[in-house]
């Protein structure tokens, strides 16, 4: 209950609080409007003006959510975005669409064959369109850049709010291998792992 609702319900009005309490009435207005919250000594006046418990009236003035009930509820709602086109990603659009959120973050993570493993820190993309690129870089400036040209198949394997896996399969050698390759004909098997 709010503190108008509170002072409606002892029938008091706006002028006989404030003289009870020692301030102008534009004071209880803000109060009432929440523009402004009074201090705890003046919570204990109203409290004994009304003839009702603290508690009553610091209830009055505790706020429905706090920030972090809305921090939380907007992450959850940022997460479960995030699952749904991670799981809407075997389409290889989506799959840089998901890519594009990760490198709005401070996200790093793995590339990785059977026998290479490549750690990246940042996550850059190119602006979406038919050569949309994705650039996983290392702090030695070395990179694996993954476009609309050579990305055949893109498979969500796993998400976590903190860790996504994809398993990717490319035209060109994203690794060194021994053979020479026919870029028509060659694909190579990748695990991309995205770490928040």
């Amino acid at each position: 209950m709010k503190l108008k609702e509170l002072r409606n319900k002892v029938n008091m009005t706006q002028a006989e609080l404030a003289e009870k309490v020692y301030v102008p009435v534009a004071t209880i207005r803000k109060w009432e409007k929440g523009t402004a919250i009074p201090a705890f000594s003046y919570m204990q006046l109203i409290a004994d003006a009304m003839k009702v418990e603290l508690q009553e009236v610091i209830s009055a003035f505790a706020p429905e959510t706090t920030k972090l009930d809305t921090d939380t509820e907007y992450e959850n709602k940022l997460a479960g975005y995030l699952e749904e086109m991670f799981n809407a990603s075997s389409d290889i659009e989506t799959f840089f669409l998901v890519t594009s959120l990760f490198g709005v973050g401070n996200t790093k993570g793995i590339v990785a064959c059977d026998d290479a493993v490549f750690p990246f820190t940042r996550v850059i993309c190119d602006e979406p369109g038919e050569s949309y690129a994705v650039m996983l870089r290392d702090d030695n400036f070395n990179r694996v850049v993954l476009t609309m040209k050579n990305v055949l198949k893109v498979t969500p394997v796993s998400a976590r709010y903190d860790v996504y896996n994809f398993d990717i399969i490319v035209n060109c050698p994203i690794f060194p291998v021994d053979e020479e390759y026919n870029p028509e004909t060659f694909e190579q098997s990748i695990r991309v792992s995205f770490f928040y």
